[in-house]
């Protein structure tokens, strides 16, 4: 590798536990970890977050319009100094938002995509999201009638993060040549995804 790694921008499909794999990671290797929340928290903007949410709404359609591009690409002037003040600030691990857009040019930038293909495990994953479930309460199984409008959220909770990415980054969210490396967190628990992140980044001290 050319540099330490010091920035990790991590993307992941919605239920393969991304999130949950960046915070391990981060607790592991000292990184600070960043989500939305925690990006807008830098801002001086206090209408980001909520902007932010709103045009989520927006982007979970399945066909986006020019319109709402450009809106991606306005919040996303707005969103990338914050970006950069992340990274400035110390090692980080940036969750979605396609933060390898505006680190683009960033020399100790490492790309990972977190991936899962067991769909009936993000089902039950799905459940235990509190805007899915405000109770959430694990089970063991899906109720054939709750099934449809699960699915159809996991697929919006994918279209928002594709759709975001792909407006401002050449290669396609979720591509296999799109990142430095790809993780399928079915074969792999959150624990050892976080661990072989950890070792990536020691092995680039090297």
């Amino acid at each position: 590798m050319n540099s330490n790694i010091k920035v990790i921008a991590l993307s992941s499909e919605y239920c393969s536990r991304g999130r949950f794999i960046a915070m391990d990671f981060a607790k592991k290797s000292g990184f600070t970890y960043y989500d939305d929340q925690a990006l807008c928290a830098l801002s001086n903007n206090h209408t980001l977050f909520n902007d932010l949410q709103e045009l989520d709404e927006k982007l979970k359609n399945k066909i986006i319009n020019e319109s709402i591009t450009q809106e991606i690409h306005t919040i996303h002037e707005r969103l990338k100094p914050v970006i950069i003040k992340a990274a400035e600030l110390g090692p980080c691990v940036i969750h979605e938002r396609a933060a390898m857009a505006a680190l683009k040019d960033h020399e100790a930038l490492f790309t990972v995509m977190i991936q899962a293909n067991d769909f009936e495990q993000k089902l039950l994953y799905a459940h235990i999201d509190p805007k899915v479930n405000p109770i959430q309460a694990k089970v063991d199984f899906i109720k054939e009638e709750d099934r449809p409008w699960i699915t159809d959220y996991i697929h919006n909770q994918d279209h928002i993060r594709r759709h975001y990415h792909d407006a401002l980054v050449s290669m396609p969210w979720g591509g296999r040549t799109t990142y430095d490396l790809i993780l399928n967190s079915d074969r792999l628990s959150v624990e050892q995804c976080g661990s072989v992140l950890e070792a990536i980044v020691k092995c680039s001290t090297q």
